[in-house]
């Protein structure tokens, strides 16, 4: 396991999800693991690596980005309502609801990318007349 593969992807997948779920909603946001698979298949060399470290990176990455879009919520609802009460109770449905399908959607979009990455890397450096290690 490389940890700051990981931990890379984890953020950049994260950030960018909480983006487009603040934006766009929940929906949008499952997509977002491609990203973390496609940072840890880029970044690692053995397949069995890709897999675990893209389920692991993809999984912490939906859940601090429904962290960080409930955060964002919650702060808008209670300026925009002035009721900080109402805002908890919107917050917590949220993130229950997004619960049972972000960090999963994550994990299985980064379980897709990653293998599948590091499987056509040395193919597309050969195409293009790289040399592969």
């Amino acid at each position: 396991m490389n940890r700051s593969v990981v931990l890379s992807a984890t953020v950049v997948s994260a950030l960018l999800g909480t983006v487009v779920g603040f934006v766009f909603g929940w929906v949008a946001m499952q997509p977002m693991g491609l990203i973390a698979g496609g940072i840890v298949g880029y970044s690692v060399s053995r397949t069995s690596d890709a897999i675990f470290d893209s389920l692991l990176s993809g999984f912490l990455g939906g859940i601090l980005a429904l962290v960080l879009v409930n955060a964002l919520n919650y702060t808008t609802q209670v300026t925009q309502v002035g009721d900080a009460a109402a805002a908890g109770q919107q917050a917590i449905f949220l993130t229950i609801s997004g619960l049972l399908f972000v960090p999963g959607a994550y994990a299985v979009g980064a379980l897709l990318t990653a293998p599948t990455v590091v499987y056509l890397k040395p193919r597309v450096r050969r195409a293009f007349g790289q040399q592969t290690a």
